[in-house]
């Protein structure tokens, strides 16, 4: 994600989560971790799709997808299915379901940790990682909580798991 479009992301999930919290009036109150998912889920901008050429035109429907998806907790596996019937491929639908999911939870748990005063994470990547993770994550190095850009996953097939640090 380029750093312009990582900031409108930002200010779009702080948007979101600030408007379901004041909708408390409303009938709906920020419960938690779920509500949390599908805050971030919602974030239009967030669905950078290129690693996906065919997800690209079905933008929004994935994302009402995902909303659902992170509201009823289901897995990579139960999203794909689900994702092929907007036309995409097999190999696009689970590609989709995995990163999107995968940083949906990411950003969702960056923001509980920020909020929480954490100031560094770090990924963890497997010993097979590709040339973009060992790079980026090497020897456990942190990253400054305003490095969005370094959040798992920094592509398509990415596996790295994410870890938050105060110092």
């Amino acid at each position: 994600m380029k750093a312009e479009q990582l900031h409108r992301v930002i200010t779009a999930m702080n948007t979101k989560i600030n408007d379901i919290i004041s909708q408390e009036t409303n009938g709906v109150h920020f419960g938690g971790h779920v509500e949390l998912l599908a805050a971030v889920a919602s974030i239009e901008e967030l669905y950078d799709l290129s690693y996906a050429p065919e997800a690209e035109a079905k933008r929004t429907g994935i994302m009402h997808i995902m909303i659902s998806a992170m509201l009823e907790g289901q897995s990579a596996e139960q999203i794909t299915p689900i994702l092929k019937t907007k036309g995409l491929t097999d190999g696009d639908a689970n590609k989709v379901a995995v990163s999107e999911k995968q940083r949906i939870e990411n950003l969702a748990d960056w923001y509980e940790y920020y909020s929480a005063g954490y100031k560094f994470f770090s990924a963890v990547s497997k010993d097979d990682a590709c040339e973009i993770c060992k790079n980026a994550y090497e020897n456990g190095k942190k990253h400054s909580m305003e490095q969005l850009n370094m959040l798992p996953p920094l592509h398509g097939e990415c596996r790295c798991d994410l870890m938050f640090h105060r110092k």
